[in-house]
């Protein structure tokens, strides 16, 4: 198989594909290790793996397996055979880049009938994945690309395709189990490629559990738990703070996301408009496993807001709480902060937002568990956040009841006197007795004097 490789915009790679015969299976066999190449011995390398072409070198001498692409149009294979297909596996190999820009890495299942088969590469600062039958490759940014070295995993159980960077989880995704097909190296034009050190298991190895509570003070490098993604734009975290940064290009945008485990929560972030856009906007955002499965909270630096389930277009409300742009006067400028919450309480399906302590609006409709959260701009800005937090809030339970109360009862007093109506002082008894004179009897004790009908 041969790909002529295009430019395409950061989030797809675009090619089109050309036959080179190539035939195996892709092999299983009930032991912990399937395969294993380290490229020790390079005569018995040289007969396994195949060019797929004519411009495709490969040399076998240094202990790994070198490959160099001569062609000015199209990306290149050297592939094994195999003779079976495991239905749970995970693949991993050793990638060293002469070219950061370089994409290379490897291809699953590949039939040369359709043209089918799983391509995972890395390449600049993103792993691209996808079925080579369809001519596009998906993009997921990662901050652990190495410029040169990487080991790039993918681990597989029926639908499900995990992809790892020096074992740091990528992205996760679903792909119909990997037919029979040949296992191959594969990378973009005019490249040379060093791969090694190849192992296939029949184990699988999962994302990383979520999180229930998360801080990040951006005091150092970007936490490893964020998975970034972006087009035409940075994300860097020093001395405190995050920097977020959008090209003036219409579909440049950053999305940074921690996978998380939330019901009940408080999310809380603090952002101060550089410079850029005063229309874009920016803020935060919660995610499902599902691709439509994402809610967006933002604002503008222009004092709007706006709240969508989905991935929809915004309806802005001009909010004067938000502090937004920067002012300068006599050429000092002052730049504000806004403070951003999203708030969930347990049991109640509705998110309020929240911005300097007001709340603006709230969210319902979110029909699914939230597992990704995170912070995003769209084009034309330059951002500072201080801090990303969330918090889990304690499950809160109302009990109904009926407020019972008890009929107090009066201390007897000692020093008490029942006098008649005609002023005369008798036993109590006397009161209850029906021989009594009817009236009204005043009883004096030594809290005051309370009157009795008789």
């Amino acid at each position: 198989m041969i790909i002529k490789q295009e430019d395409g915009a950061m989030g797809k790679f675009r090619y089109s594909l050309l036959v080179a015969a190539i035939a195996g299976l892709f092999s299983v066999t009930g032991a912990a290790t399937i395969f294993q190449e380290d490229f020790s011995s390079p005569g018995d390398a040289h007969n396994a793996w195949t060019a797929s072409n004519d411009f495709i070198t490969r040399t076998f001498n240094t202990g790994a397996c070198v490959v160099t692409n001569a062609s000015d149009q199209y990306t290149g294979y050297v592939y094994h055979v195999y003779t079976a297909k495991p239905a749970v596996f995970t693949v991993s190999a050793k990638i060293s880049r002469t070219a950061e820009t370089a994409l290379a890495g490897f291809s699953l299942g590949f039939n040369p009938l359709d043209y089918s088969g799983l391509t995972v590469m890395v390449g600049n600062d993103a792993v691209y994945f996808g079925r080579s039958s369809e001519g596009t490759l998906n993009g997921v940014a990662s901050p652990y690309i190495d410029k040169n070295n990487n080991v790039l995993k993918v681990s597989m159980n029926g639908s499900t395709c995990n992809i790892f960077v020096n074992d740091k989880f990528v992205t996760t995704f679903n792909y119909s189990s990997i037919a029979a097909g040949d296992f191959g190296f594969i990378l973009s034009k005019q490249t040379t490629v060093t791969y090694d050190d190849v192992l296939v298991t029949d184990e699988f190895t999962d994302k990383p559990a979520p999180v229930k509570d998360y801080v990040d003070e951006f005091d150092g490098a970007l936490k490893a738990d964020w998975t970034v993604y972006k087009g035409n734009g940075t994300a860097a975290a020093q001395n405190g703070k995050l920097s977020m940064v959008s090209d003036n290009t219409a579909d440049a945008y950053v999305n940074m996301l921690v996978n998380i485990e939330l019901d009940s929560f408080v999310l809380k972030t603090v952002v101060s408009h550089r410079s850029g856009s005063a229309s874009s906007v920016y803020g935060i955002l919660l995610e499902g496993d599902e691709d439509t499965a994402q809610s967006t909270f933002a604002i503008t630096a222009g004092k709007y807001y706006g709240a969508v389930a989905g991935r929809h277009a915004f309806n802005l409300t001009k909010a004067t709480k938000i502090n937004g742009l920067a002012y300068t006067e006599g050429g000092q400028t002052y730049y504000y902060n806004d403070m951003l919450e999203v708030v969930k309480y347990s049991g109640v399906n509705t998110y309020a937002f929240v911005v300097n302590g007001d709340t603006l609006t709230r969210l319902s409709g979110l029909n699914y568990p939230i597992t990704k959260a995170g912070l995003f701009c769209q084009d034309s800005l330059n951002l500072e956040f201080e801090s990303f937090t969330i918090n889990s809030l304690p499950v809160t339970s109302i009990k109904h009841f009926v407020n019972k109360r008890s009929v107090p009862v009066m201390a007897m007093l000692k020093n008490y006197a029942i006098i008649d109506p005609l002023g005369r002082v008798i036993p109590t008894s006397k009161v209850l007795d029906k021989k009594s004179a009817t009236g009204v009897y005043i009883i004096r004790t030594n809290r005051g004097a309370q009157t009795m009908l008789r």
